[in-house]
């Protein structure tokens, strides 16, 4: 009795969890979806360089990161600004993160942990920049685009 009991509490189960609906995506104003898009990043030792610009639309949402580094020493920074390489209005979102052994940094998840937009008075979307103090990096940024 046990036993069919058990198998009965095992099929239920089983069926309540076939009639969750899977979770719907995260969507951007407008109706656009969220982080579907990939950027590869490629800078040498001790620059800086435009990873996403955010000319000319809303929004951008930044749902993961991974970077790789070439040397023991290498550090990164995200960061986000206008003007030449985020020079103008800079705001720094990481510190210098240091690689240990020439490994890589990664950070992704299914929602924004970062989203930048233009304001109500006209502020355009900065762009996003990585700079690399020491050491080359390669990766790439999980985002998307809001219209």
């Amino acid at each position: 009795m046990k036993r069919l009991f058990a198998l009965i509490m095992i099929a239920l189960t089983g069926v309540a969890i076939m009639m969750i609906p899977p979770p719907a995506p995260v969507e951007a104003q407008g109706g656009s979806t969220l982080c579907n898009d990939i950027a590869v990043v490629s800078l040498a030792s001790g620059t800086t360089v435009v990873a996403l610009s955010g000319r000319g639309i809303n929004s951008l949402a930044v749902c993961g990161f991974v970077l790789s580094a070439d040397t023991l020493a290498t550090t990164a920074v995200i960061k986000s600004g206008s003007g030449t390489l985020c020079g103008t209005g800079t705001i720094s979102y990481t510190g210098a993160m240091r690689f240990v052994d020439e490994g890589n940094i990664s950070f992704v998840r299914d929602t924004p942990l970062l989203t930048l937009g233009s304001t109500p008075g006209g502020t355009a979307t900065p762009d996003l920049c990585i700079t690399s103090a020491t050491g080359a990096l390669t990766g790439f940024l999980i985002y998307g685009k809001g219209n």
